[in-house]
């Protein structure tokens, strides 16, 4: 089970952690990924030490939109096929996917 702790009768299950930024008021960027699409999310953050944890800063809370995931490929076919390989082809409808993934089921 995924590490959570409660907030004014909220539950909140840890997404990310971060290494130390330095010295008390340094500020810095980090990263919370599988985020879904169409949902409303709320972050806090808190600091933690050899003694224990932190009040919170926060909940901020966010918006999704479907727009920034990347739109699928479109015109998907086969342009050979020779004893055990296939040449495919489609349209790539993005401007900032990180790759593709091709799934494959045999009968």
């Amino acid at each position: 089970m995924s590490e959570q702790i409660y907030v004014n009768g909220n539950t909140y299950t840890l997404g990310a952690t971060a290494s130390p930024r330095g010295n008390s008021g340094s500020t810095g960027a980090l990263f919370v990924g599988n985020l879904l699409p169409g949902f409303t999310y709320d972050l806090l953050v808190t600091a933690y030490n050899f003694a224990g944890f932190s009040g919170v800063a926060g909940p901020i809370q966010f918006f999704v939109p479907e727009g920034f995931y990347p739109n699928p490929p479109d015109q998907f076919s086969v342009l050979n096929t020779s004893l055990n390989t296939v040449i495919l082809s489609f349209r790539d409808r993005s401007l900032k996917e990180t790759g593709f993934k091709i799934y494959v089921r045999g009968e």
